[in-house]
């Protein structure tokens, strides 16, 4: 037992080690793609500027290449080998050959503040939809919490977040606390499940329909089997979940007894089949979805117009959510770190929207926003979730 428990620890910390390297390596690959000053760029050369006149340019050359994204190996080979010309040159403003690429410095100078500031602010609003859906499915389970009990444990989640596997990890965290206020853990647990399943499919419909009308752009058009693949994942998904012909085809009622755990396991399935019933706190539900997506992609929009992104609004309710949904993958830790932030730069800066530079700060940015209207739930971590509370039936609320 003690060799098994040894090589289970093993596992585990390999494991995590493995989602360190990639985090660090993701990141890092990223942020090595941030141009810091400003520069020309002809061909495969790249200038950076050392002072800008009238009708001229000062410039000093090297010989770093641009190279596509995944080309890694040229782009660490290059950072080794890099030549660096000691002689400055001139080069005409009026000379097109040349493109002009803005730096991290130039971009964080010339921030504006008011398309930044209306994005903070529309983003408020997400932790409050979020908590409204998560309330209305756990009524269905006979979990009534007042709503800013709710809100507490939704910012809590949200700010654990940051320091676990994915952006998942805080809704286990979730899970496991709605056992101090009801002894119905496994309805607890499969209410954040079908929280952010819904939240899950509603995103993939939306993006599917925003792939149907955006069919013209040559950039959207290559997403369309991606995201084809997952509205049938999704489809399959909610079969299995909730088919009556399906539970009767595989006789799963008949199987689930035999199993070692069958009390949960009918338990988790009963909860389940409770949403079937309830499908009007469904459809509430995902309306709100599609509002809360709506909102984080509007305030990701004003992000990226505040760092002179020019994309249409359109391109942010389709990229933003996607992006969102590649940093849930657990193969990473801390939010997501790095997968989310290659994610945006593999959408605005494949797509010719932003720069390498520019896509990556709105990762960036768009993390920090994400952070900082998650700092209430340290507070009310600091503070305590609070005790131990009694079981809240669909007929008295716990007073707290």
């Amino acid at each position: 037992m003690e060799q098994e428990a040894q090589q289970k620890n093993t596992h585990s910390r390999l494991i995590a080690v493995a989602r360190i390297i990639f985090a660090v390596v993701a990141l890092g690959f990223v942020v090595y793609s941030i141009q810091l000053n400003d520069c020309l760029v002809k061909g495969t050369q790249q200038y950076n500027i050392l002072k800008v006149m009238d009708d001229h340019y000062v410039v000093r050359g090297k010989s770093r290449r641009e190279v596509m994204l995944g080309d890694f190996f040229s782009r660490l080979l290059n950072y080794f080998v890099r030549e660096k010309s000691g002689q400055e040159s001139m080069v005409s403003r009026a000379d097109k050959s040349y493109q002009h690429h803005t730096g991290a410095v130039s971009l964080a100078k010339n921030v504006q503040p008011v398309p930044a500031i209306l994005g903070l602010a529309i983003f408020s609003l997400v932790p409050l939809i979020l908590a409204y859906r998560w309330r209305l499915l756990l009524k269905v389970q006979g979990v009534n919490l007042p709503f800013w009990k709710v809100l507490q444990l939704t910012y809590s989640g949200l700010f654990l977040n940051f320091f676990l596997i994915g952006t998942t990890g805080g809704d286990l965290v979730k899970a496991y606390w709605i056992g101090r206020f009801s002894p119905k853990r496994a309805e607890g647990f499969v209410s954040v499940f079908v929280d952010r399943f819904i939240g899950v499919v509603v995103l993939i419909l939306m993006s599917a329909v925003l792939v149907v009308l955006m069919w013209h752009d040559a950039q959207v058009a290559k997403l369309s089997r991606g995201v084809g693949i997952l509205v049938v994942l999704s489809a399959g998904a909610i079969v299995f979940l909730f088919s009556r012909r399906l539970r009767r085809l595989v006789r799963f009622d008949r199987w689930k007894n035999k199993l070692p755990i069958s009390g949960m396991i009918d338990r988790i399935d009963q909860s389940l089949l409770a949403y079937r019933r309830s499908g009007s706190v469904l459809v509430k539900a995902a309306m709100a979805t599609v509002v809360l997506q709506l909102l984080g992609s509007t305030a990701s929009y004003f992000l990226g117009s505040a760092l002179q992104i020019n994309a249409h609004i359109w391109y942010y309710w389709l990229y933003v959510p996607l992006a969102f949904l590649i940093g849930s993958i657990p193969v990473s830790v801390f939010w997501g770190l790095g997968l989310l932030e290659g994610a945006y730069v593999g959408f605005f800066a494949g797509s010719g929207f932003a720069s390498l530079t520019q896509a990556a700060m709105l990762a960036m940015a768009v993390r920090l926003m994400q952070l900082f209207w998650a700092l209430p739930g340290s507070a009310m971590l600091a503070v305590g979730i609070g005790k131990k509370e009694p079981l809240a039936t669909n007929k008295h609320e716990i007073k707290i």
